[in-house]
């Protein structure tokens, strides 16, 4: 759920009872910038190889 409302497709919806606070969206946020980065690093690597 955190990561859906982190790129923007979490929908809004009557029945929600869970709550996501700026930290959490934050600290995932982090994470998968760094999951990111490194996943592209290692794409360039096995690429240039």
């Amino acid at each position: 759920m955190v990561l859906s409302a982190f790129i923007g497709i979490r929908r809004q919806s009557a029945n929600q009872q869970l709550r996501v606070t700026p930290l959490q969206v934050v600290i995932t946020g982090i994470i998968a910038a760094a999951i990111f980065a490194f996943t592209v690093m290692m794409v360039v690597r096995l690429v240039t190889r």
